[in-house]
């Protein structure tokens, strides 16, 4: 089986404290750029390119462990009010499957979101024909 290979970004966006934001992009393992007070993240810091999905945390001994969390649900107490970050995946399976997302997070935590393959649903609405009868560009 193929492995999935992409590239995942944000917008610039600015932030409420850009050393706490600093700091979480770090123990998250995100990539993020600095732009004359703008920040933007990205997935370059995983292997895959893909978003991480754990964050190192330290405990109260010192200690540090690995957990889970989602940067969608964490992201929103780092960004200034009025704020929008957008954050973008695409990437492939080799020729298997192309795969792309956008998801749109607020200050107050308000999410929007859309994929590559939403393009089915919406094809056979305006072209009034069944959406089973769209193969998917994949195998």
């Amino acid at each position: 089986m193929a492995n999935w290979c992409g590239t995942s970004r944000s917008n610039y966006f600015r932030v409420k404290d850009a050393e706490a934001f600093k700091k979480w992009a770090y123990a998250a393992r995100l990539g993020y750029f600095q732009q004359h007070g703008f920040f933007s993240i990205n997935g370059q810091l995983t292997g895959d390119g893909y978003w991480p999905s754990q964050k190192t945390v330290e405990n109260e001994d010192g200690s540090e462990d690995e957990v889970d969390f989602d940067v969608v649900e964490e992201l929103p107490e780092h960004l200034a009010e009025g704020e929008v970050a957008v954050l973008m995946s695409s990437g492939a399976m080799k020729l298997q499957a192309v795969t792309g997302e956008a998801t749109a997070v607020t200050w107050d935590g308000r999410t929007i979101a859309m994929s590559l393959n939403d393009i089915y649903e919406q094809a056979a609405t305006e072209f009034g024909v069944p959406e089973n009868s769209i193969t998917k560009a994949e195998y």
